[in-house]
């Protein structure tokens, strides 16, 4: 793809997204001035701020070259890369509270995409550095949980599907 097609559709990603897009930057700025939110976060390496367009550019351009129907169905333009090196962690621009998570796929039929909640609230992941009634934790292992919830339910889909013998 011509660099000149992804600029095309970055810009049509900022007049609908633009408004919160510009909200990233300063989020991604204080969760790295703070160690202790950063642990939080397993492996994270932190998108350098000078590169967020660049990585956005470059989501946006590779969503609009997927052809399989479960990613193009999964996979929104909407949702921002914070990880430098991969497409691990992302936020969500469509949902109020900013919510950071994880990409998994499940790889046993029938295969599927799922998010797996860190933060659901982003306010409460950068005010929880001086507010100590935030258990950060705690949401941690609840989100966890909810994950493993998901996954129990694509294993019981499975066996309604009698697709275990392939496990």
């Amino acid at each position: 793809m011509k660099y000149s097609d992804k600029q095309i559709l970055f810009k049509a990603f900022l007049v609908e997204w633009g408004l919160q897009f510009n909200k990233i930057a300063p989020i991604i700025k204080y969760i790295t001035s703070y160690p202790e939110l950063t642990s939080k976060l397993k492996s994270f390496n932190p998108i350098k701020i000078e590169d967020i367009n660049e990585s956005q550019l470059e989501w946006v351009s590779l969503l609009s070259l997927l052809d399989n129907i479960t990613e193009t169905k999964f996979f929104k333009p909407y949702w921002v890369p914070i990880q430098s090196d991969s497409y691990d962690y992302f936020i969500d621009l469509s949902s109020d509270s900013f919510s950071i998570f994880e990409i998994r796929f499940f790889f046993f039929e029938p295969y599927c995409w799922f998010r797996k909640y860190i933060f659901k609230d982003i306010s409460e992941f950068l005010i929880s550095v001086d507010d100590p009634s935030i258990d950060l934790d705690s949401q941690l292992i609840q989100n966890y949980e909810e994950s493993k919830k998901i996954t129990d339910g694509f294993f019981r889909k499975r066996r309604m599907l009698d697709l275990d013998d392939d496990v």
